[in-house]
C-alpha cells in the first residue's frame, strides 16, 4: 500500500464533541435535534434518544468523564424510548402518571422553549451595544446663570487682581530638571578604574559608592509653599541618586566578578557585600560585621 493509497483510503469516524455553551444534557439534545434538520414541531423523539445514547456509549468508549446530568437523562431517554416503542398495558394504577406520548411532548415543548430562548439571545447580542455600536446623545447644556452685578472695584484693586493672576501663572511653569542618576556602564568604567589603587583586602561595596554631587541650588521665588515644595522635591531626588548609585554598582560589581576582575562575598543573608581587588581572594579572609564595623543594609 503506497502513502497515496494510504492518504486517500477514507478515514475512521471520530467523535466531535463540541460543548461550547452546553449547559447541561438538554443543550445537547437540542444540538442533536437540529442536526436532523426537521422543525421541533415535528422531532422524533426515538430518534433524538438513539443520537443521545449512541453520543453517551462513545464518550464512556473513550473513557470521557461525563456529568451525572447527562446519564441521568440517558437513563430516562431508554425509559421512554421504551414506553414509546411497547405498547401500553392496563392502565396504570397511579393516574397521575404521564403516558410516554405525554413525555414526548413535554421534552419536545422544552426544546422549543430553549431554541426560542437561544434565538432570542442571538437577536439581542446582534443588536447595537450602548457606548460600543451607539452612544447616547449629549446632555442638555449647563443652566447659564446671569449674575448682574455692580463694579464696585477701584483702578488699584484691578492692578492687585491681575498681579494675583500674573503670580499664579509665572508659579505654576513647569521645571524639568536633568536627571543625575548613574548607569550601569558608568558604575563598570567607574569601579573598573578603581580597582589598581584599591587596597589587598576585602573592603564593603557601601565604602566604594561615589559621593553624590553638590545639591541644585533651590529657586527663590518667594513664595514659602513654593519653596518646601522644591526642598521636598530636592531630597527626594538626593534619595533617588544614592538608590541608583547603589543598585548600578552592584551590578558592576557582579559583571566584574563574572570578567575575573575581582571577588565578591557575602558571610550571611543580608550582611554587607564585600569585595576584594583579586578575583582569587581566599573566601575564609572575608570579614564579619563586628570585624567591619558596620552594615551597608
Amino acid at each position: 500500500m503506497t502513502a497515496s493509497d494510504a492518504a486517500a483510503a477514507p478515514r475512521p469516524m471520530q467523535l466531535v464533541l463540541d460543548l461550547d455553551g452546553f449547559e447541561g444534557p438538554i443543550d445537547l439534545l437540542l444540538s442533536l435535534a437540529r442536526d436532523q434538520k426537521v422543525d421541533l414541531q415535528k422531532i422524533s423523539i426515538t430518534r433524538l434518544a438513539d443520537q443521545y445514547l449512541g453520543f453517551i456509549a462513545e464518550a464512556r468508549r473513550r473513557h470521557l468523564e461525563l456529568a451525572a446530568d447527562y446519564l441521568v437523562m440517558a437513563a430516562w431517554l431508554t425509559y421512554l424510548k421504551s414506553r414509546l416503542l411497547l405498547p401500553d398495558e392496563a392502565p396504570s394504577a397511579d393516574e397521575d402518571e404521564p403516558s410516554a406520548e405525554e413525555m414526548a411532548a413535554a421534552l419536545a415543548l422544552r426544546l422549543r422553549r430553549l431554541e426560542a430562548m437561544r434565538r432570542a439571545g442571538e437577536v439581542l447580542r446582534a443588536r447595537p451595544r450602548l457606548l460600543l455600536d451607539r452612544f447616547p446623545a449629549g446632555g442638555a447644556g449647563a443652566a447659564v446663570r446671569i449674575v448682574e452685578r455692580q463694579a464696585t472695584d477701584g483702578y488699584g484693586d484691578l492692578i492687585a487682581a491681575y498681579a494675583r493672576i500674573a503670580e499664579r501663572r509665572f508659579r505654576n511653569v513647569l521645571t524639568v530638571t536633568p536627571s543625575r542618576l548613574m548607569t550601569i556602564d558608568q558604575a563598570i568604567e567607574r569601579l573598573g578604574a578603581m580597582l589598581p589603587g584599591l587596597p589587598r583586602r576585602w573592603v564593603p561595596l557601601i565604602g566604594l559608592l561615589p559621593d553624590l554631587p553638590a545639591p541644585r541650588p533651590l529657586p527663590a521665588t518667594g513664595d514659602p509653599l513654593a519653596m518646601a515644595a522644591a526642598e521636598v522635591a530636592a531630597a527626594r531626588a538626593r534619595r533617588l541618586e544614592r538608590r541608583s548609585a547603589l543598585a548600578a554598582s552592584f551590578v558592576a560589581v557582579l559583571e566584574l566578578a563574572r570578567q575575573g576582575r575581582l571577588a565578591v562575598a557575602q558571610r550571611q543573608g543580608g550582611g554587607p557585600l564585600m569585595v576584594h581587588p583579586d578575583a582569587r581572594a581566599p573566601m575564609d579572609e572575608v570579614p564579619t560585621d563586628d570585624e567591619e564595623g558596620g552594615d551597608e543594609r
